[in-house]
């Protein structure tokens, strides 16, 4: 009697592939459809469009006035349109490169879909809504789906992660480092929240004025006062289970699950820093560091080796032999002058924070009007990091020879003077610029000469203009500091060529 073929029984690796393409179809039906609504709104629809305030709902029903907005706010429309192109290219490279860069990127996706849902606040509002209480139910609907998005990218970053070995029982401490930030993390949402709104339950108006105070206590009952105080805190001490026993075992009072390992997937941790991680990555340097001994006859284990960002990182920016001290520690600085800055116009822009008192958002100013003013500052502001960082070159092993990725001049010699001449060039303009933008406004005038109209930012001397001058001090030395190292580059590439002579 012929024997029966046997079944095919999937590989594990096989299994888990097919899994992390179902995660990604779903990822990529959430992405199209949250695009497709965006389309809607930008070619002028409002259907599921809000314009309500959260902390003042005027007409919920109808969208606090949504049909009668003219300009769609930026992260509603095009903002988010590109965030959703960003989504869709993590979701495809999670599939075509699965491995722990792209899971890092879904997991980076899932936070942030997570936390620009505020789910916190959504344990308020649902039970709020579901009682009666006007609500904005567009709101709420764009929401669940942006958590729905969020669990859907979590799903598709443990699929397309590294493959891990099974669970190991018992506990296995974590570096020291790692429990101190957990502690950090636990006590920002005492200090931060709990605290000032624990003080208006009281009736202290803690930040705040009287009418602010008064308008909280008519709007929220005690109970609901306590519960917005407490729960938050509460929330945050789940933080301390990525450090302690019971986030690796379920405690002994939890019926049916007492003992069992806790899934990686239920207590989500960077991979490296996770306690539950395979024991072949954990170092011998952590073992030591908890005062734990390798029992006898046992193999230490080994360290494991760098990452590539890290390895990419020390790359960039490991000086190369014969860079003076003083020439390293003013090329590191360089971009740190231009920071500051670069942080205040994205604050302003796009956060809407108040640090301009309301001016940098009155109109494009230079800016074309089909540029919008919020991509044109996330633009400036990289590329004004980007060529800051170019002065790293000038010390490091790039600068003196071309990268592999530069495809026809990888591995050649840089000529010097193809980068003294542009460094020379830069730092001579960005020192004539910035210094005469100080001397202009120190006279009271635009850098086109022009004076500065009554009420003007730069005019106002009050906190604002302390912050705006703050942030955009540092950037007179950038010239001067890039020159310094020019000079120190052109020094020892001369010393070079006249030892091989």
């Amino acid at each position: 009697m012929p024997e029966r073929p046997a079944r095919y029984q999937p590989s594990a690796g096989a299994t888990r592939d097919r899994r992390a393409g179902w995660w990604a179809v779903a990822c990529l039906l959430f992405v199209a459809g949250e695009a497709t609504l965006r389309l809607h709104w930008i070619v002028g629809g409002r259907w599921g469009y809000t314009a309500c305030d959260r902390t003042d709902l005027g007409d919920p029903a109808g969208g606090c006035g949504a049909d009668q907005v003219d300009v769609l706010p930026f992260w509603s429309g095009w903002g988010a349109l590109g965030a959703a192109a960003l989504l869709a290219m993590v979701t495809v490279c999670a599939v075509r490169f699965p491995g722990r860069w792209t899971a890092a990127g879904g997991w980076a996706a899932a936070g942030l879909l997570l936390l620009v849902a505020f789910p916190l606040h959504l344990l308020f509002e649902l039970p709020a809504a579901l009682a009666g209480r006007p609500s904005d139910w567009r709101d709420l609907g764009a929401r669940l789906a942006l958590v729905a998005g969020g669990v859907l990218f979590c799903g598709l970053a443990n699929g397309s992660g590294p493959q891990r070995g099974p669970l190991t029982a018992g506990y296995r401490p974590v570096p020291r480092w790692t429990r101190r930030w957990a502690y950090v993390a636990v006590s920002l949402p005492i200090a931060g929240w709990a605290v000032p709104h624990g003080l208006w339950a009281l009736g202290v108006p803690f930040g705040i004025s009287d009418r602010e105070l008064d308008g909280i206590h008519r709007g929220l009952s005690t109970p609901t006062g306590v519960a917005i105080t407490v729960v938050p805190p509460l929330a945050g001490l789940l933080v301390l289970g990525l450090v302690q026993q019971w986030g690796q075992q379920f405690p002994r009072w939890v019926p049916g699950l007492r003992g069992r390992p806790v899934p990686r997937l239920l207590a989500v941790v960077p991979d490296g820093l996770s306690p539950a991680d395979p024991p072949d990555r954990t170092s011998s340097r952590n073992a030591s560091s908890e005062g734990r001994r390798i029992p006898p006859g046992a193999a230490p284990t080994v360290p494991a080796p760098p990452g590539r960002l890290r390895a990419a990182w020390s790359a960039a920016h490991a000086p190369v032999a014969g860079v003076p001290r003083w020439a390293r520690i003013a090329a590191y600085v360089i971009p740190f002058t231009v920071l500051p800055s670069a942080v205040w116009r994205v604050a302003v822009i796009i956060f809407d924070v108040p640090l301009d008192g309301g001016q940098a958002n009155a109109g494009q100013g230079d800016v074309p009007s089909w540029l919008p003013m919020e991509v044109y500052v996330v633009v400036l502001s990289l590329f004004s990091e980007l060529l800051a960082f170019t002065a790293i070159g000038l010390i490091a092993r790039w600068g003196e020879v071309f990268p592999r990725w530069i495809p026809g001049l990888r591995g050649r010699r840089v000529p010097a003077l193809a980068a003294v001449v542009p460094a020379a060039l830069g730092a001579a303009t960005l020192t004539v610029l910035w210094t005469g933008s100080i001397l202009a406004v120190a006279a009271g005038r635009t850098v086109q000469g022009e004076k500065l109209p009554a009420g003007h930012l730069l005019t106002t001397y009050d906190w604002h203009f302390a912050a705006l001058i703050t942030s955009y001090a540092p950037l007179l030395l950038w010239g001067p500091l890039l020159g310094v190292v020019t000079v120190a580059y052109w020094q020892r590439r001369r010393r070079a060529v006249t030892t091989l002579r």
